[in-house]
């Protein structure tokens, strides 16, 4: 249809992802969202039953159908 995937993007609390982008771009550093932290906090509720969490970045040039974005070993 010729429109581009993030013109029906709704930003979350003022997150615009053309200036996080922008903004990540400029300064070589990759994106940490301050409203979901790489913590178990951002996961559980009541606490971290399952074991240790790895968080990982997903590499879009290398994800395939069942990939997931982060690892859990416990």
């Amino acid at each position: 249809m010729g429109c581009s995937m993030f013109t029906s993007v709704k930003a979350f609390e003022g997150q615009q992802y053309s200036t996080l982008k922008r903004q990540c771009l400029q300064s070589g550093l990759l994106f940490e969202d301050p409203r979901f932290p790489a913590i178990d906090d951002s996961l559980f509720y009541l606490g971290n039953r399952i074991g240790r969490v790895v968080w990982k970045r997903p590499r879009v040039s290398s994800l395939k159908p069942g990939d997931t974005f982060m690892s859990l070993n416990g």
